[in-house]
């Protein structure tokens, strides 16, 4: 396993990423569904879901300020909006989802994960579409 900040390259340091949770999520999952099912009804459920969610955040930043150092996102992405399809792409949800919903190995899960976020964040976004949804 690469420690995500050890990888080569940012596209290195997403595969290094999907590739940790792919390994702990199925030991972590019992404990994320439930919290994930009480955090809007318990605050200690949702400080540590909050907590959670924080660190992966913040992980996602520093692999998009490397995306960016090295060339490889896009300039019409801002680094919030970026952050946040990363994060989002490298959530519980989506992991139990693909690998115990769709039943797709973890390994292509990995790739998957990692082909998708490198190809969005590399692309354009259509500036026309964040104008209509900001009402300009």
């Amino acid at each position: 396993m690469t420690d995500v900040t050890q990888a080569p390259d940012a596209p290195g340091a997403i595969r290094a990423w999907a590739s940790l949770q792919a390994q702990r999520r199925p030991r972590l999952a019992p404990a994320a569904r439930a919290l994930a099912d009480t955090r809007h009804a318990d605050p200690s459920a949702s400080a540590a879901w909050a907590d959670r969610a924080d660190y992966r955040m913040r992980t996602a930043t520093t692999i998009v300020e490397r995306l960016r150092e090295e060339g490889r996102l896009d300039p019409t992405w801002t680094a919030t909006e970026a952050a946040s399809l990363l994060w989002e792409l490298n959530s519980f949800h989506v992991w139990d989802d693909l690998v115990n919903g769709a039943r797709i190995a973890p390994d292509r899960y990995v790739e998957i994960i990692t082909a998708t976020a490198v190809s969005a964040l590399g692309a354009p976004v259509r500036q026309e579409a964040s104008r209509i949804r900001e009402g300009t």
